[in-house]
């Protein structure tokens, strides 16, 4: 599989590849606004596991992108989670 993820050559794929795993917002070049746990990266397609919340209806979605439609990519930082939990809990036990 490792040779799929080097035969592309968009910037943005070629950045997720250390993100696997993590939280991923994927803003389209059409508008539309995609977030989810980044599940794979293969053939320049970016596979993304979507959580949808409607109580009591939950329902998990994997959805696949060209690498090439992808106008934005954020990645949610843990420094800043892992930041804002330690003060929230220095500050609940003061």
């Amino acid at each position: 599989m490792g040779d799929k993820k080097n035969q592309c050559s968009d910037p943005i794929y070629r950045y997720l590849d250390d993100f696997v795993g993590k939280e991923v917002t994927l803003t389209l070049y059409e508008g539309q606004v995609l977030s989810g746990e980044l599940v794979d990266l293969t053939n320049c397609l970016i596979v993304l596991r979507e959580t949808e919340v409607l109580s009591p209806f939950i329902a998990q979605n994997l959805t696949i992108v060209r690498a090439k439609d992808v106008m934005i990519a954020t990645v949610q930082s843990e420094s800043e989670s892992e930041s804002s939990s330690s003060s929230s809990s220095s500050s609940s036990s003061s």
